[in-house]
């Protein structure tokens, strides 16, 4: 999966990251198929987009029983790309991800087991 391709150089609409995940990354994921992901030419993805992509993605792999280490293979990303995903592969896998947001159509396209909405001083189930 080249990067550029489908984002550009700058790739950082996080719905954009989801929609793609959803369509094609968590179904490799299930398969226990290697990912290969190219950052070639990439100059800006910010942690926000990175973990949209990938996040949901370790999990499926998990879930299917693979390493995701051994799993999702990251190629010619700049160094700070990189870092950023080698924080996302270190604090998602095996853990339960918290994830907030003001947009309850995020919770949907994350495909999250459970919410919890706050409102005001209240904490509805």
């Amino acid at each position: 999966m080249c990067i550029q391709n489908y984002f550009g150089e700058n790739a950082e609409i996080k719905s954009e990251a989801i929609s793609y995940r959803e369509k094609y990354l968590l179904t490799i994921a299930s398969s226990g198929k290697t990912l290969i992901i190219d950052f070639n030419n990439v100059l800006y993805s910010p942690h926000s987009f990175l973990n949209a992509l990938l996040a949901s993605t370790i999990r499926t792999y998990e879930k299917a029983g693979y390493n995701p280490y051994k799993k999702i293979k990251i190629v010619n990303a700049k160094p700070d790309i990189r870092e950023t995903i080698d924080y996302i592969l270190k604090k998602t896998e095996g853990k339960t991800l918290i994830f907030v947001t003001h947009e309850e159509q995020e919770a949907v396209w994350l495909k999250a087991d459970k919410t919890l909405k706050f409102m005001k001083d209240h904490l509805i189930k």
